[in-house]
């Protein structure tokens, strides 16, 4: 019962794009993305309450009608000219992934592990502010065995470029070890350029090293 529309609402007579129910956004406190972009229900979604605070991503939800049909209108964010077609496509693959989390779907793009980063961005963006974003990451990260890394080389690599983002020590030291193990098929993926000079260069110092004791 929710159409979600890639474009502002009335720019366009293109139908929606995705259709879900819109008790999954509900369930996946989406409060910022509904309180922007619910269209036709603008005033009631801002409406104050003396539940709701100047908090951006709280949503009204007692005010919102429980039978009908729902549109969400996201548009794409302004950019140059030049760059209009790769931008659009871009806000296209984010929007897209970020509904594919929310119905436990795979995600698509380039690479697994800029997928996952802009993912956890749409997420913050989108998702009320005290929503646990990097646990709920996790757990669809699991769901989905995107963090089952032995003998996957494209998962390691993805594992490896989020663990950079992240800062995290534990998980970059163990995707390490499997792409240092994995590192003729790793070398292919299409993520591997998306990790830092440094960690490229270890990776590279640790493989010959580990062949040379071979």
């Amino acid at each position: 019962d929710c159409l979600i529309h890639l474009y502002a609402a009335g720019t366009s007579r293109r139908g929606p794009a995705f259709r879900m129910p819109f008790e999954y956004l509900l369930r996946s406190d989406c409060g910022s993305l509904l309180t922007r972009h619910l269209s036709g229900y603008d005033s009631v979604a801002s409406s104050p309450s003396s539940t709701s605070s100047s908090d951006p991503s709280y949503f009204n939800l007692s005010l919102i009608p429980q039978n009908g049909r729902y549109n969400l209108c996201i548009p794409a964010p302004p950019s140059p000219s030049l760059s209009n077609r790769n931008s659009s496509l871009r806000h296209l693959i984010r929007t897209r992934n970020f509904f594919a989390w929310v119905c436990g779907k795979p995600l698509v793009g380039e690479s697994l592990g800029s997928a996952l980063i802009n993912l956890l961005q749409t997420m913050i963006e989108w998702r009320s502010d005290d929503a646990d974003n990097l646990d709920d990451l996790r757990e669809y990260m699991d769901n989905m065995c995107y963090n089952d890394i032995t003998d996957a080389p494209e998962h390691a690599v993805a594992m490896l470029v989020l663990a950079e983002h992240l800062e995290d020590e534990l998980l970059w030291a163990e995707a390490f070890r499997h792409v240092v193990g994995m590192w003729d098929a790793c070398f292919e993926c299409a993520g591997y350029t998306a990790l830092s000079r440094d960690t490229r260069s270890l990776i590279t110092r640790a493989h010959y090293s580990l062949s040379l004791r071979l």
